[in-house]
């Protein structure tokens, strides 16, 4: 059978295996990215090359949900988080590379 070399998570199954990493069992919690942007000059060839912009993630956050705040998909309560039993895991895509003969 062959190992998956991929996993894929969502905005909110990242946010709720944050949460539970970091023992926080009340409020409701949204992750966050940080991101750097920087300029360059970039192209395939040199007399191809053009003014490009450049963004790299730089960390992920957890930002507690005031009250009344928006609510968005992957804002997740920490309190349902630790209620569920601890069998439930959220859902990951997996890929597999099929692996020659």
């Amino acid at each position: 059978m062959a190992q998956p070399t991929k996993f894929e998570f969502d905005l909110r199954e990242v946010a709720i295996n944050l949460i539970r990493s970091s023992d926080i069992r009340e409020g409701k919690w949204q992750l966050g990215v940080s991101f750097n942007f920087t300029a360059a000059n970039l192209g395939p060839e040199l007399a191809e090359t053009r003014p490009a912009a450049i963004a790299q993630v730089s960390k992920l956050s957890l930002t507690r949900q005031p009250e009344g705040g928006p609510d968005l998909p992957y804002v997740v309560d920490a309190a349902e988080v630790h209620s569920e039993p601890s069998t439930a895991r959220p859902r990951r895509s997996s890929s597999t590379k099929k692996q020659k003969s």
